[in-house]
């Protein structure tokens, strides 16, 4: 039985702008969907008045070592994205530096081809000898122009 042919993929290394670009974007919501969803609390607390609550030692333990544990995490993420945006940054000015560079090749390269081109097309300056159609020897310097 045939089997269809699969072109085999080439393994890459490099990653392109458009990968970075997604992966910022997951990355920043989820950040921003951690940030914003409400977390859940199992403390119990009861109601004294419009200014106080009661809760137990433990319940207060918990909650606050879940408030210093998101404080940290918002901490690292905050930490990981301005090192993300710095890193972004240097990857952009690169790039832009890169594209100045190519644009001044271009730009020398094309000054060389109109310079090439004025030259092919300026007259020239051409020794001849030989027989003319009369079966003259006869010699001289003339002046070619060359119709592109």
């Amino acid at each position: 039985m045939l089997t269809p042919s699969k072109k085999p993929s080439r393994p890459t290394t490099k990653k392109s702008p458009a990968a970075y670009k997604r992966l910022a974007i997951l990355f920043l919501t989820i950040l921003t969907l951690s940030s914003t969803l409400p977390t859940a609390s199992y403390a119990t607390v009861t109601k004294i008045n419009d200014n106080t609550v009661q809760m137990s030692k433990a319940d207060l333990k918990t909650l606050v070592s879940e408030i210093q544990t998101n404080k940290a995490k918002a901490d690292a993420l905050t930490e990981a994205l301005a090192s993300e945006r710095a890193i972004f940054g240097a990857y952009e000015a690169s790039i832009e530096q890169l594209i100045a560079v190519q644009q001044a090749e271009r730009e020398s390269a094309q000054a060389v081809i109109k310079q090439l081109q004025r030259q092919l097309n300026a007259p020239a300056l051409e020794l001849y000898t030989g027989y003319n159609s009369e079966d003259r020897w006869e010699g001289g310097i003339r002046i070619v122009w060359r119709l592109n």
